[in-house]
């Protein structure tokens, strides 16, 4: 999906429209990763029309599902790592911890390894000591503040669920004059880069996605050969930053390099003060046009092994679904030479995209985005790469996001142009008839001489006027 969360039932409903292009039957298996998918009731519809229609191999991943197997992250192997080390290593013995919402099978299992940890050293964990949040920022601060109130002993350290709320957590101690770790340690889990790069590095576990990536697959592929799934463990990395106590052993000064001389100075992409596409795409007043200028910048996100625009050839109209016959209106490849923009070759929505019938060199991943604004369904489009390490960025999203308003802004314009001429026409035209009426004629006979005048031809006009007409209708 374009954004794992909306904030409003038509951008759920924009979003979700990319699931309509899918066709079961072209693939030998399906992975559905079900967590990602957030849009209420989503996931769900996709079940049930996996069991309708698909015959092959499916597994959902960290999903809620009663027909398919379910592949687990191991969200209790690296909680217990950074509970140990904190009761180990600094000698912790009143310990916190803040999970997410009691329903959400990872806050029960990241709480659950916190629990068993505890006890194993033997440790008790009292009521007061466990909180619930939704994995964001701002469920840190509102424990911040539950913890602070008079009369309420600090804990020596606090554990979370998920990095975010840890760093929401700090931000509110440490504004309320709290130091981190000197007064309380506050250590999360998912190691993101925004822990490792706080004001004091955060101490974390790795969510060892890429194993379990590695394992899913090996799991679906063994499916196929008549295996069934196996349980994922996670043998995870401890990031030992600086808010529990220690000196940042993890820490290593990172300095990315480019893979091209060029930068985003230099190119005007997407990021660089320099790059006028939004007022590009918006200034365009024609369909053609507007797809020219967005063909235009396709160079800003490069590179990649194919990119299509497709689209749906009444996009005009409020839409609830894809057409069944779109049209990829842009086609890049990597090299650039056969790019083409075409208006005049539609192709059937069952096969998804034509690109996925052509032999290709190297094996490609390709993605799917939707291509909306809020519930009004544009089409989508289609990157892959080769590379198996590429995927889908925030470059691309604004990108993307860029093209859409273009799209919706040419849409209102052409709304109101249509909108003045209808006002218009019920002014100089008689609304039984669609005959002009008597300020049609005034306003519009000599533009209709002079049209006929210069193309040779002759004109004959016939004025009817009837007095009180309008009390005889």
């Amino acid at each position: 999906m374009y954004q794992k969360y909306q904030d409003s039932l038509q951008r759920e409903t924009g979003d979700a429209s990319i699931f309509n292009i899918i066709n079961y039957n072209k693939f030998d298996a399906v992975v559905v990763m079900a967590d990602s998918i957030q849009t209420p009731g989503l996931s769900e519809k996709i079940e049930e029309r996996l069991n309708d229609e698909y015959k092959g191999k499916v597994i959902f991943v960290e999903g809620d599902t009663k027909k398919y197997p379910n592949e687990i992250q191991d969200n209790y192997t690296p909680i217990k790592k950074v509970i140990s080390h904190l009761i180990e290593e600094h000698k912790f013995t009143d310990i916190a911890f803040l999970t997410g919402k009691s329903w959400h099978p990872h806050a029960k299992k990241r709480l659950q390894a916190f629990i068993d940890c505890m006890e194993e050293h033997g440790l008790k964990v009292p009521e007061d000591r466990i909180f619930y949040g939704d994995f964001w920022y701002t469920s840190g601060e509102s424990v911040a503040d539950r913890l602070t109130k008079k009369g309420v002993k600090l804990p020596q350290a606090v554990a979370c669920a998920n990095d975010a709320m840890a760093l929401g957590l700090a931000k509110s101690l440490v504004s309320k004059g709290y130091k981190i770790p000197e007064d309380i340690a506050v250590v999360g889990y998912d190691s993101n880069d925004e822990g490792k790069h706080a004001p004091v590095p955060l101490t974390s576990a790795d969510i060892p996605l890429y194993q379990f990536g590695e394992h899913c697959a090996g799991d679906i592929i063994g499916m196929l050969d008549g295996g069934e799934p196996t349980e994922f463990i996670a043998d995870a990395e401890l990031f030992v930053g600086c808010t529990c106590g220690c000196h940042g052993e993890s820490i290593v000064p990172q300095f990315k390099l480019r893979d091209e001389w060029d930068t985003q100075l230099s190119e005007s992409g997407i990021y660089s003060v320099f790059n006028h596409m939004t007022e590009d795409v918006i200034n365009q007043t024609t369909f053609t046009g507007l797809i020219n200028t967005i063909y235009s910048y396709a160079y800003q996100i490069r590179p990649f092994e194919n990119f299509s625009l497709c689209i749906n050839p009444n996009w005009l109209k409020k839409n609830d679904s894809l057409a069944e016959e779109m049209l990829q209106v842009i086609r890049c490849g990597s090299s650039g030479v056969k790019d083409n923009v075409n208006f005049d070759v539609p192709f059937n929505r069952e096969l998804i995209l034509p690109d996925l019938y052509e032999d290709i060199e190297k094996p490609c991943v390709y993605y799917f985005m939707p291509f909306s604004y809020d519930d009004r369904i544009y089409g989508f489009t289609s990157i892959a790469f080769t590379d198996p390490m590429m995927c889908i960025d925030d470059t691309f999203r604004a990108w993307c996001r860029r093209c859409m308003i273009g799209f919706e802004v040419l849409r209102r314009s052409s709304e109101t142009v249509s909108g003045d001429k209808t006002i218009r026409d019920g002014l100089i035209k008689d609304n039984l008839t669609g005959l002009y009426n008597y300020q049609g004629l005034l306003s519009e006979g000599s533009y209709l001489v002079s049209k006929m005048r210069n193309k040779g031809c002759y004109i004959s006009a016939l004025a009817l006027d009837v007095k009180d007409l309008s009390v005889i209708n």
